[in-house]
C-alpha cells in the first residue's frame, strides 16, 4: 500500500538520507581502498629502487623513466631510500633540500621565520616513501650553513633560547648590483 499526502514526503526523504548514507560508506570503503593499493604500489617503487640501484645509477634513461613513474604516483624518488644507504653528504643534501622546501612553503604563514623545531616536527611528520629522516637541531643547523653557497636567502638565527630559519627573497636591487 501506498501513502499518500505528506507522509509520502517523509518516506522519500528517508529513502533518500539511506541512499546518501549508503554511498558515503561506498565512498569511503573506495578511497580506503584506492590508499591500500597506492601503499602497496608506493612500497613496490621503493623495493625495485633498492633492487636495481645500481643499474640505475648508470643508466639515466632508466632513472628517468623511473621518476616520471614517481612523480605520476606522488612518490618523490630523492626520499625512498634507505638511510643508512646513504653517505653523510647525500643525506645532508636531502635534508638541505627539503628544509628548502619547507621554508617556501610556510613563508606567507609563519612571516619568512619558522623554528628550527617546527622544522623538525614538519619534516618527520611529513615525509613518506619509505625514507623517514632521523634529525636532530644540529643536522638542521648543518644543513642550512651547507646552502649559504648558493646565496643567503636561508639564514639561522637564535632569538631568545631558540633557533629559527630566516627565510628571505632576494631583492632585486642586491642582484643586479653583484
Amino acid at each position: 500500500m501506498s501513502r499518500k499526502g505528506l507522509a509520502s514526503f517523509d518516506r522519500t526523504a528517508d529513502q533518500q538520507t539511506k541512499f546518501q548514507d549508503l554511498g558515503q560508506a561506498m565512498l569511503r570503503q573506495r578511497e580506503e581502498q584506492l590508499r591500500t593499493q597506492l601503499q602497496v604500489f608506493q612500497n613496490a617503487l621503493v623495493s625495485f629502487k633498492q633492487e636495481h640501484k645500481k643499474e640505475m645509477m648508470k643508466n639515466p634513461h632508466l632513472r628517468a623513466q623511473f621518476s616520471q613513474i614517481c612523480e605520476s604516483f606522488g612518490v618523490d624518488p630523492l626520499y625512498m631510500t634507505a638511510e643508512d644507504d646513504i653517505d653523510p653528504e647525500e643525506r645532508n643534501n636531502r635534508l638541505a633540500i627539503r628544509i628548502y622546501e619547507i621554508c617556501q612553503a610556510t613563508r606567507d604563514l609563519y612571516g619568512g621565520i619558522i623554528s628550527v623545531d617546527e622544522v623538525i616536527q614538519l619534516m618527520t611528520s611529513t615525509i613518506q616513501d619509505g625514507w623517514q629522516f632521523k634529525m636532530d637541531p644540529h643536522d638542521v643547523q648543518v644543513a642550512v650553513e651547507s646552502l649559504k653557497v648558493l646565496g643567503n636567502e636561508l639564514e639561522l638565527v637564535k632569538i631568545g633560547s631558540k633557533m629559527y630559519i630566516k627565510s628571505v627573497l632576494q631583492d632585486k636591487m642586491q642582484i643586479k648590483s653583484r
